[in-house]
């Protein structure tokens, strides 16, 4: 980064001027470190970011000093800084971060996984294995990404399951109480111009709007006959807080005519709430889906993406394995098969329910209620002394 670039940068940052404090603990990206800090010591812990939110000038003269211009030279002087034993993420899928460990081999590094792994749009789509990636521990949602990421980044994995669903102080006793069917949406605004490409990975392949929303044009229409001639109501729930009035218009044109309702998303958990109060769940490939059958909800996948964006990662529970249909779940594209898994799923009592539930996902996810596994974790790196300094590799 040129000294003129830095010199615009300041202009629209947070700047401190003092030395960050030595900690013992560093989490790399503001992103998500509110939701680790619920289970790290406050007075062991800080935030580097990454994303240009900030400016240390005590960091940025050292680094300028050394004759290093470049925005990943003065994150490295702020991990110098600190000198951390263990620099943790919750963004697992940032190939930055894997690269970290080769600069500074004394620190131990942690990511957490944030979210449903696949490979349009996301790491195993737009990176390639690379013999410089190693993070220490790669904690996990299920044994399946777990293996899926060991074969990716050297490193070990460890199934936490979902570190936000883990928290949640969910009851039982409160789920059902919503008649209908929710569908989680997974809604994004699409570009002003739908030829541009969503994404585009290494290989060139592209995505576009129209292509990862295909899935929805074939399912919201069966939903809304279903519930016409079912007598169900439907409920939507809403993925933004911002630009919700096009996503609620969005579904408006497929269910309009049913009994149906948008429920917008109120907060960062509220659509935790909006799920556990529901007597049944449909989804396609949500992140929250997942984390609602951990906790034991009925939950239906409908996992049909591959029929238009031809990648086996769209399956259900991918990279598991599992069949491609099962008793909650389908990747066929078929309103038959759709209709009997609901039927089949909304006629089982709680124990059938339950039964079937656990054969299908120690692969997938886990649940590990109040993140012991990953407080027992962080707690083995504070036990021993720690070294003045962090060695940087040459």
């Amino acid at each position: 980064m040129r000294l003129s670039r830095w010199l615009a940068l300041l202009r629209n940052l947070s700047i401190s001027f003092r030395s960050p404090s030595r900690l013992p603990i560093l989490i790399y990206d503001r992103e998500g470190a509110e939701v680790l800090l619920q289970r790290l010591p406050a007075e062991k812990a800080g935030v580097l970011d990454v994303r240009k939110e900030s400016l240390n000038i005590w960091v940025l003269f050292r680094t300028l000093l050394k004759g290093k211009l470049s925005y990943r030279h003065y994150l490295d002087e702020y991990i110098r800084a600190v000198s951390p034993v263990c620099l943790v993420t919750f963004i697992d899928n940032n190939p930055e971060f894997y690269r970290i460990k080769q600069r500074f081999p004394a620190i131990t590094t942690v990511f957490v996984q944030n979210g449903t792994r696949g490979e349009i749009g996301d790491v195993f789509g737009n990176t390639l294995p690379d013999p410089n990636f190693k993070v220490d521990y790669m904690l996990v949602h299920g044994d399946a990404v777990g293996r899926k990421y060991e074969s990716w980044i050297r490193g070990n994995s460890l199934t936490i399951g979902s570190f936000k669903n883990n928290e949640m102080d969910y009851n039982s006793a409160s789920r059902g109480r919503r008649p209908g069917i929710l569908f989680i949406s997974t809604f994004l605004v699409p570009p002003p111009d739908r030829t541009e490409p969503l994404w585009i990975e290494n290989d060139g392949k592209t995505t576009y709007w129209d292509d990862f929303y295909f899935a929805e044009s074939v399912i919201l229409p069966f939903l809304k006959d279903y519930s016409l001639r079912n007598n169900i109501p439907i409920q939507v729930c809403g993925r933004l807080q911002e630009g919700h009035e096009t996503e609620e218009a969005y579904y408006g044109a497929f269910l309009d005519g049913c009994n149906w309702e948008f429920l917008r998303r109120a907060g960062k958990y509220s659509s935790y709430d909006y799920i556990d109060k529901s007597s049944l769940v449909l989804n396609i490939d949500s992140t929250l889906g997942y984390e609602a059958l951990a906790r034991g909800c009925r939950v239906v996948f409908f996992s049909i993406r591959e029929a238009s964006l031809k990648s086996v990662a769209t399956r259900f529970g991918w990279p598991a394995g599992l069949p491609a249909r099962g008793p909650f779940w389908t990747n066929e594209e078929s309103p038959e098969v759709f209709e009997d898994i609901l039927d089949s799923v909304l006629a089982m009592s709680d124990n059938q329910w339950n039964e079937v539930r656990k054969r299908a996902i120690p692969e997938v996810i886990d649940l590990d209620p109040s993140n012991q596994r990953f407080s027992r974790l962080i707690q083995s790196f504070l036990q021993p002394s720690r070294p003045e300094e962090v060695i940087l590799a040459n």
